[in-house]
């Protein structure tokens, strides 16, 4: 019986010892402070574009990956969503097979970078809570989550066959104190 106990008790410290809590990336981490992630943005981060409630960085790192957008999102003076995004081929394009050629090399490059992204953070967070063919979800024991997602856009101009052809990546940090998805 007591061996029983010591095992129990050894897994569980083994889980809270190295179970991940979501909420960290960069220099910030989900509830931290406006004033804290201000300081932290002018000093690292020129360039920024403040408006109101949110916080706009162009071109960024995480992971190892390039993103043309990060945006933090505060409520109640405190961070409570990150998104980092990144657009592949958003551009206008002459012809539907031209425009459906973009779209799958878009794609591909998409899905390239959703499966580099999928295996950086299994090895961190282990295995994802949700998978769907458009999202992958890690759920902490903190209640912050993070959502690997993927947007397709092949819109047709309606004027002379011209599309707009488009995937975006996006890599989401929400706070439990938000609405969850």
């Amino acid at each position: 019986m007591k061996r029983q106990w010591f095992i129990l008790l050894f897994s569980l410290f083994n889980i809270v010892t190295y179970a991940q809590a979501i909420g960290s990336f960069l220099d910030f981490h989900l509830g931290q402070s406006r004033f804290d992630v201000q300081n932290i943005v002018n000093t690292k981060y020129r360039g920024a574009e403040w408006n109101n409630n949110s916080c706009k960085i162009n071109n960024i790192s995480l992971a190892g990956e390039s993103f043309n957008q990060f945006t933090m999102e505060f409520q109640n003076g405190v961070i409570t969503n990150a998104i980092f995004s990144r657009s592949f081929n958003n551009t206008w394009i002459e012809g539907y097979s031209n425009a459906i050629r973009f779209l799958e090399n878009a794609q591909q490059e998409a899905n390239h970078l959703i499966s580099r992204l999928h295996a950086t953070y299994a090895s961190k967070y282990g295995k994802e809570s949700t998978l769907t063919d458009n999202a992958i979800i890690w759920r902490g024991f903190n209640g912050n989550s993070i959502k690997i997602s993927y947007i397709q856009q092949f819109v047709d101009h309606g004027i002379g066959g011209v599309y707009l052809v488009n995937c975006v990546v996006n890599v989401n940090y929400l706070s439990s104190n938000n609405d969850n998805f």
